[in-house]
């Protein structure tokens, strides 16, 4: 965006929007495609579906299917903040839940019912806010025709096969655009978001993070598991970590002062 503006533009095209409104997110959308699959009986499209998600079948991993295993399975809570599923043990989790008990509800189970809720109250005011603040500040202003009203009206018109076909995410957007943009970005298989090496920073950063934070009388975050198993922390999930971290910094700076 910065260069964009440096070069004289003021108004770019953005694609918010679109993850939300034709089902982009395989690790969200995916299992509840295919516990309704379950529901209606239909074993043979179960399986094949199950074993031909775009996001994970050139190379299978494990990890991944038993992602969407526990996803599918009543009861089951995501417990980790990227996906790969790497439960934190309660000895090494310094969360203290009896303290911790949000309001806000868990978003629905039912496929049709998560893409309405992420493109009301869920995520798009989220994204909409930090993306207006990100590029207000550059400035360059943001255009997005994934969000005009008549196609999202359009789009949750559609079965979910025009979203979700044959393990691909998003397909009728994909399809529209076969004359027109090359096969490698039409069909690329991972999705990837905005990476970052937030485990080398976070392990770069230990000893600053351990000193500003400790002794703090958050009700949320037990500070001397946190310091005792930041290294297991890190290890273990480094998003989950940094969340912690959020939560005690929130607390140092805008709570205790």
């Amino acid at each position: 965006w910065r260069q964009m503006s440096g070069d004289g533009l003021r108004a770019v095209l953005y694609g918010a929007g679109g993850d939300e409104v034709f089902a982009g997110y395989a690790s969200e959308y995916y299992p509840p495609y295919l516990k309704d699959k379950l529901k209606r009986f239909q074993i043979g499209g179960f399986v094949k579906d199950f074993f031909q998600c775009s996001e994970y079948s050139e190379q299978i991993r494990f990890s991944d299917y038993a992602k969407m295993l526990a996803k599918m399975a009543p009861g089951i809570i995501r417990k980790s903040t990227h996906g790969r599923m790497p439960f934190i043990d309660k000895s090494i989790n310094p969360l203290v839940f009896d303290s911790f008990e949000p309001e806000k509800p868990l978003p629905p189970k039912e496929l049709h019912d998560l893409l309405e809720q992420n493109m009301a109250d869920w995520k798009m005011n989220y994204w909409l806010r930090i993306d207006n603040q990100n590029s207000m500040g550059v400035p360059v202003e943001l255009r997005s025709p994934f969000l005009d009203h008549r196609l999202i009206e359009f789009a949750f018109t559609l079965p979910v096969s025009y979203l979700i076909r044959d393990g691909w995410m998003k397909w009728i957007i994909r399809k529209s655009m076969e004359d027109k943009l090359p096969k490698e970005v039409v069909w690329r298989r991972q999705k990837m978001g905005f990476p970052f090496p937030i485990k080398e920073w976070l392990s770069k950063h230990k000893e600053k993070f351990v000193l500003s934070l400790r002794d703090l009388s958050c009700p949320f975050v037990d500070s001397d598991r946190f310091a005792q198993n930041y290294d297991a922390l890190n290890e273990r999930d480094s998003e989950f970590l940094w969340g912690v971290i959020s939560i005690l910094l929130w607390w140092k700076y805008s709570v205790q002062g």
